[in-house]
């Protein structure tokens, strides 16, 4: 008799084990979930655009500027990222220079005459605004071969199915956005934002517009949104088989 109630007794602890064992693994999983929730609303994104057409007068380092105007990147935010759509109607690409300036005036170059390292008269395909380009870090494409692939009568990306670029100065560097993010530091990003576009070579025209630009960034320790910060509970109270008194005992 007593070493069935052993026996017994043994069974029900091992049940508790178990029961307790599922309970914490059960935490655990949530608590990954609630975790990658938090890391996916931590994520958001500014946009702003500048619709009206600026034309770009020929042969002309002066250039003009379009501003677009950025808001509601909360304090303390980190930025992430920075995309720029351009929208451009333009012959002969290789006239052209395009810098960005953020609002506390750092800046870098987007494009600088492609096709043209140090002297020539750079790229001769054309652009249309029906097929905008997008700027960003994470594309594979030198800003500096831009339309290397196809001949002067030919659109970039229309003709060439290539769209988005990362950013180079005049030498073929790269100038990635994360450097001028680097260079802001910990200085405010909204307000107006600077995009200037200038023709280098006589001959060729055009105008552009900005569809969209676009800034991410982080809010570290916040789920969801800024103004609706969230707290959660875990499903269980998780406890110890070994310092529960209830352990082997059912009912």
């Amino acid at each position: 008799m007593k070493k069935k109630l052993y026996l017994y007794q043994n069974f029900l602890t091992l049940i508790n084990l178990f029961y307790f064992s599922m309970k914490k693994i059960t935490f655990i999983l949530f608590a990954l979930l609630v975790t990658t929730f938090a890391w996916q609303g931590n994520a958001q994104m500014a946009t702003g655009n500048n619709m009206t057409v600026e034309s770009i007068p020929d042969n002309d380092s002066g250039g003009v500027t379009s501003l677009v105007s950025i808001t509601g990147i909360p304090s303390g935010a980190t930025l992430t990222g920075i995309e720029v759509d351009m929208a451009i109607n333009h012959t002969w690409a290789g006239d052209l220079e395009i810098h960005i300036t953020a609002p506390t005036g750092e800046t870098t170059t987007m494009l600088a005459r492609p096709g043209r390292v140090g002297s020539g008269a750079g790229d001769s395909s054309n652009l249309l605004s029906t097929s905008p380009l997008t700027f960003m870090d994470g594309s594979a494409n030198s800003s500096e071969n831009m339309g290397s692939g196809i001949g002067g009568s030919q659109v970039i990306c229309q003709d060439d199915a290539i769209c988005d670029y990362f950013n180079t100065d005049d030498t073929g560097t790269a100038t990635p956005f994360a450097d001028l993010i680097t260079a802001m530091g910990t200085n405010d990003p909204n307000g107006n934002w600077e995009i200037f576009v200038s023709d280098g070579a006589g001959g060729d025209t055009g105008d552009f517009f900005i569809p969209e630009m676009r800034i991410m960034y982080s809010i570290p320790g916040v789920f969801c949104a800024a103004d609706n910060p969230q707290t959660f509970d875990p499903p269980y109270n998780v406890s110890s088989t070994l310092n529960n008194p209830n352990a082997g005992i059912i009912g």
